[in-house]
């Protein structure tokens, strides 16, 4: 038989290679050219992108596709042969109306049908406004209603577009399927869809589902419609993002218009070091946090060690040993004292070349603010908060004038008439 095959190979003859050839595997070449593209660009050097992927979203993303695609294929089979076999079966006023308005959701692009249905079902939406003014419900906790900003609401709306892929082609194989098999069916007290329709049509199911899966991975946009997918932290310096983001991560998942502003706010507390935030939602999935920091004026010194505070007093840490670069304290009356928020309005108003070398800052009321120069143990004496910005000023130019190390006091209580011994 080999043999045979070998010689009847060997006697045909030779195709020439024409224009057409030349047409075809020129086509061939702009059709798989892209998709060459788009695997040497994944499977290249990607600079650790994809261990950062994978050790991040890759797996949520893998299962959530994965989960989809199972979901709509359930339900796009349910959808398009119930359909598919009512309408070839059964004789009912429209039929024929209804076989052509059912191909119509494959013409609507399905981003389209997922801000359709979600305005429609959402909590604002008519159908629950209507349930609230019937049954006299008025806040979300008095009843349950499906989200439909969920994966489920995904499946349920992407099925709804794409089951004309089944219904068509279902449609066909029933039409097709001979009376005369149905009729047997009947004799036999067999069921006409089960025993006859449904095993005859499952070559055609089989390619409509094919389809359908196809869709599902190629429209992203409709997906990304309905949930948190990441959250980015921003404005952080002396924040740890990763300890941030991961007390966060409980809005994952979770429709942009239904994120719990109230836990994230009890999520954040947990860090002294933010001062202030804003949450922004950023479609179709970012959810971004952005913070203020609280900026540390110094440590004040107690039985347990140093403790940093910012301008309010807010304690934002405290160690055995005091932070470096952060001058120490002494305010009588502690951080509630009108001292102590005299000495935070100096320390601020104070330019980076000058704080960077306070040591030491003290008050015993809101009118004595004195700092120390670390190195020389000069001494700044600053008076009341009134006037700080001046006061910056008129100190930084008598430093240039006279250096540190050449005086024992700055006297900058009158900005106008700085005195230097």
């Amino acid at each position: 038989m080999v043999a045979t095959f070998l010689s009847r190979w060997s006697s045909r003859p030779a195709r020439q290679f024409d224009g057409w050839s030349a047409s075809a595997v020129l086509v061939c070449c702009l059709i798989l050219g892209p998709i060459a593209a788009l695997v040497m660009t994944a499977f290249g050097d990607s600079g650790g992108l994809w261990s950062h992927l994978v050790s991040t979203v890759l797996p949520r993303y893998v299962t959530n596709t994965l989960l989809l695609m199972a979901g709509v294929g359930v339900l796009a089979i349910c959808f398009g042969v119930s359909t598919a076999w009512v309408v070839t079966r059964y004789e009912f006023p429209g039929r024929h109306l209804f076989e052509w308005m059912l191909l119509l959701p494959a013409a609507i692009p399905a981003y389209i049908i997922a801000y359709t249905y979600t305005d429609f079902l959402e909590y604002a939406g008519p159908v629950q406004s209507m349930l609230r003014d019937l049954f006299g419900w008025q806040r979300p906790s008095d009843y349950w209603f499906p989200e439909i900003r969920s994966l489920g609401g995904a499946m349920l709306v992407m099925a709804s577009v794409l089951y004309p892929y089944i219904y068509m082609v279902t449609r066909i194989a029933f039409r097709l399927t001979p009376a005369s098999l149905f009729e047997i069916a009947i004799v036999h007290n067999k069921s006409q869809f089960w025993s006859v329709g449904l095993p005859l049509a499952r070559p055609a199911i089989t390619a409509g589902l094919a389809l359908v899966l196809m869709e599902v991975v190629s429209d992203f946009g409709t997906v990304e419609y309905f949930a948190v997918e990441t959250i980015t932290v921003a404005g952080a310096e002396q924040l740890d993002t990763a300890a941030v983001s991961d007390a966060l991560s409980s809005q994952l998942g979770t429709p942009l218009p239904l994120v719990d502003e109230s836990a994230i706010k009890a999520a954040l507390v947990a860090f002294p070091l933010v001062e202030s935030y804003t949450v922004e939602a950023r479609p179709p999935h970012d959810l971004i946090v952005r913070v203020v920091e609280r900026t540390p004026i110094g440590v004040i010194a107690s039985p347990a060690g140093f403790t940093l505070v910012d301008a309010a007093g807010v304690a934002l840490s405290t160690t055995q040993t005091p932070a470096p670069g952060r001058p120490v304290l002494e305010i009588t009356g502690g951080t509630a004292s009108e001292a102590f928020e005299a000495v935070g309005h100096v320390l601020r108003s104070l330019p980076d070349t000058i704080m960077s070398q306070v040591t030491a800052a003290s008050a015993t009321t809101p009118n004595d603010v004195t700092l120390t120069l670390g190195g020389t143990g000069t001494e700044i004496v600053w008076g009341n908060a009134d006037e700080s910005s001046n006061k910056s000023v008129a100190l930084a130019a008598a430093m240039q004038s006279r250096p540190p190390d050449t005086v024992s006091r700055y006297d900058v209580s009158s900005p106008s008439a700085v005195v230097i011994q």
